[in-house]
């Protein structure tokens, strides 16, 4: 019994339990920045300096998400014993995604009625998600949003109300799976049966000619990730140890991998460039986890942290605030084209962006939850 004791305590230690995840919640937090850079309006940002490969790449950092997300709950939730575990669980889940989608999409929603109704032709409407609007066609985008359904055709192809939703939607549809095969199945048939989704789900990916799917099918682009993730668990829980100089090769290695995913025309991708993608966000989370040198001790440092703790909160803000500001900040400060002012016009957004998650997080993602699970909860 001791024995089996210290042998979980050596596991423990070796992912350092809660600290070791943190330092990946850093990572979060920076990914979770660079799809708002994927995101900036080109209307008001065509520099070159934030048109280059990497930003318009950034896309690709949702899947990181993924994989650390399948990561995190098998470390949390080995198995599940009967129903009410999987009750249970699924409830934790909604509480901890459900304000804030709910929150940010009505606000959303708010946004685009105004936008459209009472300010016409104001504001550009890249963030619109439907070509032709009507408030009919935006409350059916908001239940398409609030039902987690906007990454399946469920109610059509959008992404949904504030098009970043659609990648919690695909979460969600991952736990569900994940819950049900953890009571289902144990031990390896379990590893096995995730390891045949993720297979699965890759070809049929591959079958449609485009990894990044996100309003149809981009809940499978979910379970992709997801389920890696997973896996990687079965890996990452041993004593393997990675030497600190490789973090020297994190920023090189994925400036490589944004390159070939933007270089490849999406037709022509093969299944080996559909397998990259969990493949090197997998491998990023293993060596993060294994080793401790320069990129460990950023992603430690306490501002990171604190934008790995808001970025649930940045990733679901950020649409609000790039379809309002860089348009009224133009009609005071014009022109912004050159790259003074649009630096000037992105360090403005970052710090609102920054400030609105500070306070959705603390009172919408913190004080909300707290109160639906005294009342779901049991």
């Amino acid at each position: 019994m001791h024995e089996a004791d210290g042998h979980r305590a050596n596991q423990c230690k070796t992912l350092n339990q809660v600290q070791r995840i943190e330092k990946l919640d850093g990572l979060r937090g920076i990914f979770s920045l660079l799809v708002v850079f994927y995101h900036l309006p080109s209307t008001y940002f065509g520099h070159q300096v934030f048109q280059n490969f990497f930003f318009k790449t950034s896309y690709c950092f949702v899947d990181f998400f993924f994989v650390l997300s399948g990561f995190v709950l098998s470390y949390r939730y080995d198995s599940f014993k009967n129903t009410s575990s999987i009750v249970d669980f699924v409830k934790k889940r909604f509480i901890r995604l459900f304000p804030l989608l709910a929150f940010s999409s009505i606000v959303y929603f708010l946004y685009e009625i105004v936008l459209q109704t009472l300010m016409p032709g104001l504001f550009p409407k890249n963030f619109i998600p439907q070509a032709d609007f009507s408030i009919s066609s935006s409350f059916l985008s908001l239940i398409d949003t609030l039902f987690f359904a906007n990454s399946t055709p469920l109610f059509g192809d959008s992404m949904g109300m504030n098009y970043p939703s659609w990648s919690i939607s695909s979460e969600m549809i991952s736990y569900l799976i994940f819950a049900l095969f953890g009571v289902l199945f144990k031990g390896f048939s379990k590893k096995l049966l995730q390891f045949a989704l993720v297979i699965g789900s890759l070809l049929f990916l591959y079958s449609l000619g485009n990894y990044f799917q996100t309003g149809s099918f981009g809940f499978v682009r979910g379970i992709v990730g997801f389920f890696s993730g997973c896996l990687l668990f079965s890996v990452g829980k041993t004593d393997f140890k990675i030497p600190n100089f490789f973090q020297w090769l994190i920023l090189p290695f994925l400036m490589l991998f944004v390159y070939e995913i933007h270089g490849i025309p999406k037709d022509e991708w093969n299944f080996l460039n559909h397998l990259s993608v969990p493949m090197f966000f997998s491998g990023l989370i293993f060596l993060i986890l294994h080793s401790q040198g320069i990129v460990s001790a950023f992603l430690e440092t306490k501002p990171i942290q604190y934008l790995g703790k808001i970025s649930y909160s940045v990733y679901l803000n950020h649409a609000l605030i790039l379809g309002i500001l860089p348009k009224g900040i133009s009609l005071i400060f014009n022109p912004l084209g050159s790259l003074f002012s649009q630096l000037v016009l992105i360090s403005i957004i970052l710090m609102i962006l920054i400030l609105y998650s500070h306070f959705t997080f603390n009172w919408i993602e913190i004080k909300t939850a707290n109160f639906l699970k005294k009342k779901i909860l049991h």
